[in-house]
């Protein structure tokens, strides 16, 4: 009986180590990087000449798409404030030739 009780306590003790380190790797790994993308993305709005740059938000906008990667083009309907670029900008531009 005493074995059992101390396998079920190592068993406890090591689940609730491991949970807690991937716990505490995720939320500052992830969090950081989150925070960076989210800085560079508000330059790159400002370089551009978007309006509110800081206030754009597209990270809700991704989750909801079931984690498929999408056009930046499918995000141009979320932007705040006026879009310096028509829809048609880069088809003008000819990029691909």
């Amino acid at each position: 009986m005493n074995t059992i009780l101390y396998f079920l306590e190592i068993v406890g003790t090591t689940l609730f180590v491991t949970v807690a380190i991937s716990g505490f790797v995720n939320y500052f790994g992830y969090r950081k990087s989150y925070e960076n993308f989210g800085t560079l993305s508000e330059q790159i709005f400002e370089k551009l000449g978007f309006e509110y740059p800081k206030e754009q938000d597209f990270y809700n906008d991704f989750l909801t798409d079931d984690g498929v990667q999408i056009s930046v083009m499918k995000y141009r309907k979320n932007l705040k404030g006026l879009d310096p670029y028509p829809e048609d900008y880069f088809d003008k531009k000819n990029f691909l030739k």
